[in-house]
């Protein structure tokens, strides 16, 4: 990994896209509990989502943060430059914890579609 640019970008689309589905979940779910047709599995579900959907944010803020802190500093570099072996060393080390900290967030990400996915089926389908 080079430049965090892009990662930096997208990620951050990414965290403000989320911030307006937990808007549209907080207020789904101070209107569930008026509805006679919803069992309590109904709402815990929505909670769930609610919840991936906090960690998902505060993971990709977090990861944000770490990113440009790393592209700023300059602690991820082309390993092929001239800069030392102990300098290529950390950076493909730093970039591997950047690359880990990604993988986790599009797993928590493609969790918070499938429980949506789940909540729909059931809330608005009526699926058991």
């Amino acid at each position: 990994m080079t430049s965090v640019d892009h990662g930096v970008s997208g990620i951050s689309i990414v965290s403000g896209l989320l911030f307006a589905v937990v808007v549209f979940l907080f207020q789904l779910r101070t209107a569930l509990p008026d509805n006679p047709l919803l069992t309590k599995d109904d709402l815990a579900l929505v909670d769930e989502v609610m919840f991936n959907c906090l960690w998902a944010i505060l993971w990709g803020l977090l990861l944000v943060f770490y990113l440009v802190l790393c592209g700023t500093a300059g602690w991820i570099a082309d390993p092929a430059l001239d800069v030392g072996q102990g300098t290529a060393t950390i950076a493909r080390i730093l970039s591997s914890i950047a690359i880990a900290a990604s993988s986790h967030l599009l797993v928590v990400l493609a969790m918070c579609l499938k429980r949506i996915h789940r909540a729909y089926e059931r809330i608005a389908i009526g699926k058991p």
